[in-house]
């Protein structure tokens, strides 16, 4: 009897480890502040990890903007959880309802390079960049290991595509849209999608340029963390192997 009872208990478990096989909840940059222009910077937590970011650029061309600057709606930035940009589970892994954004501009004229420098309180492992309305401007991940292209809308010759460590759009033609639109998945189109960066980073370095045509666009960061179902049934199984070795003696 106490056999069958050790059998069904580690039966359980296993049902349960088995409905939560993702084993990952995913937290969102929740900013608290921003500060607009070329020398812009933001703050914000990422699943508890305090986030600071800066810009370091010798042109004035590239500025982050805040969420009242006077540009298109898909350059804003948000600060309240209120942008649906990132809801779309045709082109993000994961999705969230509402979230906020940092917004950004490349403007006209001049290729505009500039870095965002990241840096976090604490490690941070396999972070996730949502990136929305990427058309002239490109993206390069210093110090991943590698990048990995989990979803987005590219195909046909267009939308978001990753090589090497540079993230960017097929071929960059596309058209801003409004965070409450759907992404084009079809023609001409911006790039839209979630990358993961493989690595641990305590900073994280963007350096964006365009083509001289100038850019808007928004992008967050997401990062994965374990699932508490799943480190309760860990928990658990090794109770019951206590309890499959207690019953053995």
């Amino acid at each position: 009897m106490k056999a069958i009872c050790a059998k069904a208990v580690l039966l359980t478990l296993c049902l349960t480890l088995g409905a939560t096989s993702s084993g990952f909840a995913y937290s969102f940059l929740d900013l608290t502040s921003i500060t607009g222009g070329s020398n812009g910077s933001f703050v914000g937590t990422l699943g508890g990890v305090t986030v600071n970011g800066a810009i370091t650029t010798s042109s004035p061309g590239f500025v982050l903007n805040t969420p009242t600057t006077p540009t298109n709606s898909w350059e804003l930035s948000t600060i309240d959880n209120s942008s649906p940009q990132f809801s779309y589970s045709t082109v993000y892994t994961p999705t969230i309802a509402l979230t906020d954004r940092v917004g950004y501009t490349s403007f006209v004229g001049s290729i505009n390079p500039a870095t965002i420098t990241i840096t976090f309180s604490a490690p941070v492992t396999n972070p996730i960049i949502d990136v929305a309305n990427l058309d002239e401007m490109q993206i390069t991940a210093s110090g991943a290991m590698s990048l990995i292209l989990l979803s987005g809308n590219g195909g046909g010759g267009d939308g978001l595509q990753v090589v090497g460590d540079v993230i960017s759009d097929a071929n960059p033609l596309g058209v801003g849209q409004d965070p409450s639109d759907p992404p084009l998945l079809t023609g001409d189109r911006s790039a839209y999608g979630s990358v993961e960066l493989e690595g641990t980073f305590t900073t994280l370095t963007l350096n964006v340029v365009n083509n001289g045509n100038g850019d808007g666009g928004s992008f967050t960061l997401v990062t994965p963390e374990p699932d508490s179902l799943v480190l309760l049934g860990f928990g658990l199984l090794a109770c019951a192997g206590a309890i499959r070795r207690k019953l053995a003696q």
